[in-house]
């Protein structure tokens, strides 16, 4: 079986060996188109043509115990078009042995390319009570001529997938007990730190002595990065259990969403604290954290209220994003209406931002005379002026109960 599949992050051919029941081994393969085509043959491609890609491959397998060594030899190829230059070839050869540690290599070569891959496996003896294949990570397929196993999978050799993938996971059990029902399964996906991301426990109906077991994982919450997938299994018959686990990788595909003007500009809707914490991220960390972040906040919007804050606040020392009134609008949208309350011979100039859907008004004022005029004070139902610094700051060396009274008048106006 010779697949053409999607190339994702792959430069170079990678090889994963898996060991079944019954000493059974497949060593499966995945290489770049491009490596093998030579530059006529890709000028074909793109001239809308197909071409015929051959290689000649060489698997040695050599027992460490015994000396004894083996291999399997012979010639792939496929045929070519030219939407299927970006992706890659995949196919796997199998082989019988017994027990046993044993050393490998497997070479593939043509005009155009020649690489070699050195490994080790262990095949364990059958004196397990509870047993399993190694696991193997894929993504399902509808197309009814690829079957792995007799399950509608396509293997990614590679275990790198994005943040839009479903991870597939398929392992074979092998010694169950058909004296109960049921057996016991956890999965979880642990990442680098050590943190359970994902678990799941379920019981699953036994079949017969062997089956195969498998779970669906959605990747879509996942930051970038290495996690271990981990399977344990229980049989209640048989008292039998194990542990499997897994390295897995996650990179993220192109994502539009990040290529925004203002997708990384997250100081205007956090607090300082917060956008202190994230500067100190790594950039593999902010990537992470910005990804989980525009996924709860609608980045339209803000993008819209912060053009909006720009031609409302700005001036020629300061735009108007960076103004307290327009970090105040980008966070919570523009008021119902706003009052200007202009210079008297009490106090400064001053605006009232009225939100009366929401049931509350804010007080800007330029108590420094900078321009910048901030929030000075938020009136909710039922609050008194009092006697606070804020009218202080309003009429300054000038406040009095007079000055108080005149604010009330101004204030219940609205």
């Amino acid at each position: 079986m010779l697949l053409l599949t999607y190339l994702f992050f792959l430069s170079a051919p990678v090889v994963e060996l898996y060991c079944f029941d019954d000493d059974y081994i497949e060593l499966w393969y995945q290489i770049p188109i491009s490596s093998v085509l030579s530059k006529a043959e890709q000028e074909t491609l793109r001239l809308g043509d197909s071409v015929f890609v051959s290689f000649k491959y060489q698997f040695d397998i050599y027992d460490v115990s015994n000396n004894d060594s083996a291999y399997i030899e012979g010639t792939k190829g496929a045929y070519i078009i030219a939407e299927q230059e970006d992706k890659t070839l995949v196919d796997y050869i199998s082989a019988s042995l017994y027990a046993g540690d044993f050393h490998y290599s497997f070479s593939i070569n043509n005009n155009e390319y020649d690489t070699s891959f050195i490994d080790t496996f262990k095949i364990l003896p059958d004196t397990i009570t509870l047993w399993s294949s190694d696991i193997v990570f894929g993504r399902k397929t509808d197309r009814d001529d690829v079957l792995f196993h007799n399950f509608p999978l396509i293997p990614v050799v590679h275990s790198t997938f994005s943040d839009q993938d479903t991870l597939l996971v398929y392992l074979e059990l092998y010694g169950l007990v058909p004296d109960s029902l049921y057996y016991q399964v956890e999965y979880q996906v642990i990442d680098s730190l050590e943190h359970t991301v994902f678990a799941k426990s379920v019981q699953r109906l036994k079949y017969d002595y062997s089956q195969v077991d498998t779970v669906d994982i959605l990747l879509a919450d996942f930051i970038e990065g290495t996690y271990c997938y981990r399977i344990t299994v229980q049989d209640p018959a048989s008292g039998g259990s194990f542990s499997s686990t897994k390295k897995f990788h996650i990179e993220y595909l192109y994502d539009e969403a990040s290529l925004m003007p203002f997708y990384r500009d997250i100081q205007y809707l956090v607090s300082i604290g917060d956008y202190e914490s994230f500067s100190r991220l790594s950039q593999f960390e902010k990537r992470g954290y910005l990804k989980k972040f525009w996924s709860k906040n609608d980045y339209w919007l803000f993008e819209r209220r912060l053009l909006e804050a720009d031609d409302e606040f700005s001036t020629h020392t300061l735009q108007g994003r960076d103004s307290e009134r327009g970090k105040y609008y980008i966070r919570n949208g523009p008021p119902d209406k706003i009052e200007d309350k202009p210079m008297t011979s009490w106090g400064r100039p001053f605006e009232i931002w009225c939100y009366y859907t929401r049931g509350y008004r804010v007080v800007f004022c330029d108590k420094m005379s900078s321009g910048n005029p901030e929030v000075v004070k938020i009136f909710r139902p039922g609050d008194d002026i009092g006697d606070e610094q804020w009218l202080y700051d309003i009429a300054p060396g000038t406040y009095s109960i007079e000055t108080k009274t005149q604010l009330e008048e101004e204030l219940e106006e609205e």
